[in-house]
């Protein structure tokens, strides 16, 4: 913890410079304001202007019994310090049952108090530093001054505190035994607890890191909101002006918008079949009579990707045909091969037969159909 002694307006002893602080305030007779208050609150005492505030810092007071007591103004250099600092009369932190002490900062700063009875018949402290060499590592001084006054005041009880530096202590401590006194260092003394500090701030550097932190967080969450928003609303309008492009198109075209591959099934209706669709149905269906009973037949497209589906390719002037049955003959599929083979043999237009979609007493069949070459030759193949 760092210490500061702060007596005739500015700083006069410094011991450490980061981490907490603790300064011991020595007000001068001349600074001392004593304002009326009727309430006792203990509201902050106001500058007259806010020049005042910055020229002089904020103002060290304390309440008591229907006073306000100013004791005078911390200095900037303080008050700009971020660590924790707390602020107390060099009177608060003496032992309860002292009636004097001296405070053995170093050999040039020395704070003195004595209790003392008012005219109105009260006791109040009496403080201020002793005026010593500004040079020199001598102690005479303090000395001197230390033996006039236990002489003076043989029947009062002194306190003498002294920093925490070894060679300083030693040396108060062969200086006031002779006169029965026994220093103490000055870390040891603590302030009542009732007793507020004239002056205290606390450190809020990790408290703005952290709202800074949390800002940024803020804007980086907002910016991605935006940029969120902003791409979903592009791709509704790429959708938006899809679907007014497929509106145009059925609107241009409204007998096959509504389908959709138009194109294909506008290709298939201007394709020719290389024999009249008849014939066509004719050859499909009559070798199959006699497996069953035939739902339907479907030609061209439909039956050339259900040939695609099966691995199967048509070759030039092939055609593919699609048989659904019902209630079919042959039930065992020894039988229906059997069946089969006879057909090609009889019906050479007839190259392939595959079977497939088998359920029950239903069965389906592709037929590949090929034109009737002018010499007959022996069938083709079953699956």
């Amino acid at each position: 913890m760092s210490l500061f002694v702060v007596s005739r307006r500015k700083i006069v002893y410094q011991q450490g410079s980061l981490g907490a602080s603790q300064v011991v305030y020595v007000p001068s007779t001349d600074q001392v304001q004593v304002l009326k208050d009727s309430s006792g609150a203990a509201t902050p005492v106001r500058a007259a202007s806010a020049k005042a505030v910055s020229r002089q810092g904020p103002a060290l007071y304390r309440a008591l019994k229907g006073q306000r007591v100013v004791y005078g103004h911390l200095p900037l250099d303080l008050r700009e310090r971020r660590e924790r600092l707390k602020v107390w009369l060099a009177e608060d932190l003496v032992l309860q049952d002292s009636d004097a002490f001296f405070y053995v900062f170093s050999p040039q700063v020395v704070v003195h108090g004595v209790r003392e009875r008012t005219d109105e018949g009260k006791l109040e402290w009496r403080t201020a530093q002793l005026m010593l060499p500004e040079k020199g590592e001598e102690l005479k001084p303090f000395e001197t001054a230390l033996a006039d006054f236990m002489f003076a005041n043989q029947d009062l009880k002194v306190c003498v505190a002294v920093v925490s530096e070894i060679k300083l202590f030693r040396a108060v401590q062969a200086l006031t035994a002779p006169l029965g006194l026994t220093p103490v260092p000055f870390s040891t003394l603590k302030p009542m607890p009732s007793v507020p500090p004239l002056y205290s701030h606390y450190n809020f550097t990790w408290v703005n890191i952290l709202v800074m932190a949390i800002g940024v967080l803020g804007v980086v969450g907002m910016a991605s909101i935006y940029i969120l928003k902003q791409t979903q609303a592009a791709q509704l309008e790429r959708e938006i002006t899809q679907i007014e492009s497929q509106i145009q198109s059925v609107q241009i075209n409204p007998r096959v918008g509504h389908i959709r591959q138009a194109a294909a099934v506008l290709a298939e209706f201007v394709t020719p079949f290389s024999v009249s669709p008849t014939s066509l149905i004719s050859a499909a269906g009559e070798p199959f009579i006699a497996f069953g009973q035939i739902r339907d037949i479907k030609l061209g497209s439909i039956a050339a990707e259900r040939i695609q589906q099966l691995g199967t390719t048509l070759e030039p002037g092939q055609i593919a045909a699609e048989i659904n049955l019902t209630e079919a003959t042959d039930l065992l599929l020894a039988d229906q091969e059997a069946r089969a083979k006879m057909m090609l043999t009889s019906h050479p237009w007839v190259r392939k037969v595959i079977r497939h979609g088998t359920t029950g007493s239903d069965m389906g069949m592709i037929v590949i159909l090929q034109p009737l070459p002018t010499e007959p030759t022996a069938g083709g193949a079953a699956q």
